[in-house]
């Protein structure tokens, strides 16, 4: 059953959890912290087993404008489709429940809607951080970032060739643009913010923060680490999609870039799997978004 707010905001962030209790109530506190005060929390607890739902309630005890769902476990691509169905926002920004927000982070994205109609998704740079280390390298450490074409439809290309710049916990989205493309691939463990921005780059322009906004957190528990095999297969569906609207420079540059040697290796090691004629039966696995 879903708890609704009773306010229409501008925009709706977006958490979907999974036994979160660890740092949920600190992410929560950098949204409630923000400079820009127009929002909701959209919360979608994804089948935990601690203490996830009692902090979410906590909360929306304390009065914080929250929608909150408990579904059973369904993973992270059908979570985030249920949180966009249940958001009241013309705009959806996007947090995992173990990052941050600087305090200005929506302020920021915001203004750069009102300066440009044609972009539907802007994004920002974010520390990378741990709770050992502490901040150890930012999200565009590699890249710069002001090169990058991010006009609607040379975006793909940037985004095939360069990997996947936009941190999706540093992202702002138009919402009826992404319900148009009908939200994130479900069947994806990994990839769904990769998959969703390539396809949104044919739709929209892109406009970047070159300022880091947010924190992503690294730690053993978090699901870019666990997945394993997982990982590899959805990666290697991505490049299978793609590719084909590449020159053969920019495949290979592609292949360096988004899947590495041991994510080849491990396909070609899968008995069951034919590379050449046999890779468009494999991936019909990963659904209509193929």
């Amino acid at each position: 059953m879903a708890e609704t707010s009773e306010v229409n905001p501008t925009v709706s962030v977006n958490i979907c959890c999974f036994n979160s209790e660890r740092y949920l109530e600190e992410t929560i506190e950098s949204v409630a912290s923000q400079s820009f005060k127009d929002w909701e929390l959209v919360l979608i607890n994804d089948g935990s087993t601690d203490a996830t739902e009692s902090i979410i309630l906590d909360y929306k005890r304390r009065g914080l404008p929250i929608v909150y769902r408990s579904q059973p476990n369904s993973g992270l691509g059908a979570s985030r489709n249920v949180a966009l169905q249940l958001s009241n926002g013309s705009y959806i920004a996007l947090i995992d429940h173990d990052d941050l927000w600087e305090h200005d982070f929506l302020t920021e994205a915001m203004l750069r809607f009102k300066t440009n109609s044609d972009v539907g998704l802007v994004f920002a740079d974010s520390y990378h951080f741990d709770d050992v280390r502490g901040v150890y390298t930012t999200q565009f450490a590699n890249i710069d970032v002001n090169r990058l074409d991010l006009r609607k439809g040379n975006v793909v290309h940037s985004l095939l060739t360069k990997g996947c710049f936009v941190d999706a916990s540093a992202v702002v989205l138009k919402k009826d643009l992404v319900a148009s493309l009908g939200g994130f691939n479900p069947k994806l463990a990994y990839v769904e913010d990769y998959d969703l921005w390539l396809r949104l780059g044919g739709v929209c322009s892109f406009e970047v923060i070159d300022r880091p906004l947010a924190r992503w957190r690294r730690h053993a528990s978090q699901q870019t680490r666990v997945l394993g095999s997982r990982r590899h297969e959805e990666l290697l569906f991505l490049a299978f999609r793609h590719i084909a609207d590449l020159s053969r420079m920019e495949r290979l540059r592609f292949l360096g870039v988004t899947i590495s040697r041991q994510t080849y290796h491990y396909f070609r090691s899968l008995a069951a799997v034919d590379v050449g004629s046999g890779l468009k039966k494999y991936f019909s696995g990963f659904g209509d978004y193929a």
